[in-house]
This record gives structure tokens, C-alpha cells and sequence, in this order.
């Protein structure tokens, strides 16, 4: 399952990406420079330098231009997973594929998104990633990704912590109560799970897709599972930023706007190759 860059009228295996960070404040984000793609295909030609796809059997392609912010990890949790890494290359497509589906009907949507988020899963395994970190990220883009989720998600994942809290500082006097809101939080996450899972199918019909609330519930459970260290993560991160980054501002060329001359940086990631004692560095692609 490779990806792969145009060069010379044909489609070969790429592991590089060009990105150009984009000057702006309060948002990291990055422009492709140069197309490449992914495809699923086995390829349909070979030459001297390996195997070769046509245009055709390339399935997605993402556009020089494109801006994507990589993986959607918030800034306070790059200490846990970064923006960039193994993920980039699939991250970006993902973005992609996302952007693709943001001006379909909602039922069409939810479908769209499903399968973007199943195949992200499937190009970080290709890439090397590990098993936490594929399930983590998949976790976070199934139900982040999903906008009937999202608040429902969050309040249960403040309700059972603040419950949690309470319980183990011998704080919690009054247990039903916690009980009842405990209860009533989960039970409007899976009621926005199953109006989430209903999604349009090939043939143009809306139904419930038991597979698909299947899945919004294992990644639902990932999210509430990981939820008390990450926001210990969140708090320490997020006043240690704020610190740093005391009287920051963008600096620009005399007379031009800040995006267009603040400094930025023109960025190749490479996932790390093995060097053999005595072979040169390999070239960027």
C-alpha cells in the first residue's frame, strides 16, 4: 500500500513529503509543494528503477497547495503524539480525504469520514507505526471527527473524571447523585453514537450501520480510557506554553503584512532509514 509521486509520466513509491510551515499565529499549518499520492493497486509497470504506476491506478491524490495542519494533535499534547512523525504522509491524506467530505449531505459525510479514518489506520500501519499509537490516533479521529460526537464525548469524559476526582479525594458525599449524572452522560454519548451512525451508502439510502457504531464505540472507549492522563498532560503543558511564549509576536518586512514575510520554514520529513557504515546518506526524494 504505497504512496507514491509522479516522476517522469509514471507513479513510483515516494516516502518523502515537501511542506512549506505557513506564517501564522496561534495555528501551526503547512502547504504541500509538491502532489503526491496513495493507492491500494499493485503497480501496473516496472522499469530500471522499480515498480511504476499509470495515473489510473493512483486512488488519491493530494494536490500541491493543499494545507494541511498534519496529524490534528493539539500543540499541548505533542509531548504524547506530534504532529508529524511516521503519521505525516498518512495524516496529510487524511486531511485530504476529510476536506473531500466536508461538502457532502451529512448522511454521505459520516460515511466519507469513516472510511478516511479506516484507511488512515491502515497507512499508519504501513509506515511502521506501532499499535498504541494506530489506535490512539484512530481513536481521536473516529470520534473528533464525528460532530454529532464531540460535546456529548467531552462532557461524559468531565463527568466520569470529575466523579473520579471526588471519589478518591473521599470528596464524593452524595453518590447517587454522581450515579445519575454518570448515567445520564453516557446514555447521551450513545445517543448521539447511533445518530452518528447512520450514515448513506452506495446506493443513495440513509440507514443505521451497526459496523459503524461498533466502531464509534471502541473509539469512544480509547478516548475515555486515556482521558485522565492526557488532560494532567494538557494543564502542565498549557502553563508551561503560556510562559514561553511571553511577548511573542510575528516580525515582518517594513510595509508588507506578516504573511507573506514573517520567516518560515520549508520543511522535507523523511521517515528515519537505517545507515550502512561506509554508504552515503540516501538522497531526499
Amino acid at each position: 500500500m504505497p504512496f507514491v509521486r509522479e516522476s517522469g509520466g509514471r507513479w513510483r513509491s515516494c516516502t518523502t513529503v515537501d511542506l512549506r510551515q505557513l506564517p501564522e499565529r496561534g495555528r501551526t499549518r503547512f502547504e504541500v509543494l509538491e502532489e503526491f499520492g496513495y493507492t491500494r493497486l499493485p503497480p501496473d509497470g516496472r522499469d530500471a528503477a522499480g515498480p511504476t504506476w499509470t495515473r489510473a491506478a493512483v486512488e488519491h491524490v493530494v494536490p500541491a497547495g493543499f494545507v494541511t495542519d498534519l496529524a490534528s494533535v493539539p500543540t499541548v499534547l505533542w509531548g504524547v503524539i506530534a504532529s508529524y512523525g511516521r503519521q505525516t504522509l498518512p495524516a496529510v491524506l487524511h486531511d485530504m480525504l476529510y476536506a473531500a467530505a466536508r461538502d457532502a449531505r451529512a448522511t454521505r459525510a459520516r460515511r466519507l469520514r469513516r472510511e478516511a479514518d479506516t484507511l488512515f489506520r491502515a497507512t499508519l500501519r504501513a509506515t511502521g507505526a506501532g499499535p498504541v499509537r494506530q489506535w490512539l490516533m484512530w481513536a481521536g479521529v473516529r470520534t473528533f471527527g464525528s460532530p454529532a460526537v464531540v460535546v456529548p464525548l467531552v462532557v461524559a469524559g468531565l463527568v466520569l473524571l470529575g466523579v473520579g476526582v471526588l471519589a478518591l479525594g473521599g470528596w464524593l458525599t452524595a453518590p447517587s447523585i454522581a450515579l445519575v449524572a454518570v448515567v445520564a452522560a453516557l446514555g447521551a454519548l450513545l445517543v448521539s453514537l447511533g445518530v452518528a451512525s447512520v450514515e448513506q451508502g452506495a446506493d443513495g439510502r440513509a440507514r443505521f450501520r451497526p459496523a459503524s457504531l461498533g466502531g464509534l464505540l471502541g473509539a469512544s472507549g480509547l478516548v475515555l480510557l486515556a482521558s485522565a492522563p492526557v488532560v494532567v498532560v494538557i494543564v502542565v503543558t498549557t502553563v508551561v506554553r503560556f510562559v514561553v511564549e511571553l511577548g511573542e509576536r510575528p516580525v515582518a518586512q517594513p510595509g508588507r503584512p506578516a504573511e507573506e514575510t514573517a520567516p518560515t520554514a520549508r520543511i522535507t520529513w523523511s521517515p528515519l532509514l537505517a545507515r550502512v557504515p561506509g554508504r552515503p546518506e540516501p538522497p531526499l526524494e
